[in-house]
């Protein structure tokens, strides 16, 4: 996913710090409840047609005030993306979705579904996963992007179905789930975590740290205990690294742009 901090997706930064390499990816994710599919809210004024975006209190009143739930929850009937896309066009501003906070790598993805799949549905943003998780397992926002190993245990638990993974390629870890981008091509991300250092290191130093962050990537309990966090390790070279942050740097310029997420 992208920008964040804790209990949200890891943030992309603008630099030109010499990279000491080595690093892992983790993954964001689509996910639907298996419960209520009734969260509301209004659209925003006219003038701003591009974004569906509310504060929770505005949705969660609008939730209250034209729905309420039943005694017994039934299964949202959506089961991967193109279902959900097919059920946000028969029904167009009546879905709620939830995202980590404004600004962050799932609500970016989140507004670039939205355009490039032509629906219409609403953007509830939350401060982390743990305020995110109090509206959706209950049901009263129903569909959010999140952290797949915060989420894990939920759909264990039968508390959440997932519909897909944001990452741009199948996740080996999770093979058998497919990506946001089998079904909407363009609309998927990797977050990935790293190493850098100030401007200016001397090469030398720049190389024996990565040396010593690549052995203890390669760490069998390391490994271990990434892959538990769903974290794919890569332990690039520091030109590789480098190189990945100035493809990230790109993809979310475009995708800002694409996209037309706000923070207001």
């Amino acid at each position: 996913m992208g920008p964040g901090d804790r209990g949200r997706e890891p943030a992309r930064r603008r630099h030109r710090d010499r990279h000491a390499g080595g690093g892992h990816r983790a993954s964001g994710r689509l996910h639907l409840r298996r419960g209520d599919q009734r969260a509301h809210g209004q659209p925003e004024p006219a003038q701003r047609p591009a974004v569906r975006h509310l504060r929770r209190r505005d949705a969660h009143r609008a939730h209250r005030q034209r729905q309420r739930r039943p005694g017994g929850a039934s299964v949202l009937p959506a089961n991967d993306v193109k279902e959900f896309i097919a059920l946000a066009k028969a029904k167009p501003g009546t879905i709620s979705w939830a995202s980590l906070g404004v600004g962050t790598g799932g609500h970016i993805t989140g507004e670039l579904l939205r355009k490039k799949a032509g629906i219409e549905v609403i953007h509830v943003p939350f401060n982390g996963s743990s305020a995110a998780y109090r509206d959706i397992l209950p049901g009263r926002v129903p569909v959010g992007f999140v952290v797949l190993e915060s989420a894990l245990p939920h759909v264990k638990a039968g508390k959440l179905k997932l519909l897909a993974l944001t990452d741009r390629r199948r996740n080996k870890l999770h093979p058998q789930v497919p990506t946001v981008a089998e079904t909407v091509p363009g609309v998927g991300f990797e977050s990935v975590f790293g190493l850098i250092g100030p401007r200016g290191l001397p090469p030398e130093i720049v190389k024996a740290i990565n040396a010593d962050v690549v052995k203890v990537l390669s760490d069998p309990e390391v490994h271990k205990r990434l892959e538990e966090q769903s974290m794919e390790v890569v332990a690039s070279s520091p030109a590789e690294f480098a190189s990945v942050i100035r493809r990230e740097v790109e993809y979310w310029r475009q995708a800002v742009k694409e996209s037309g997420a706000h923070v207001n």
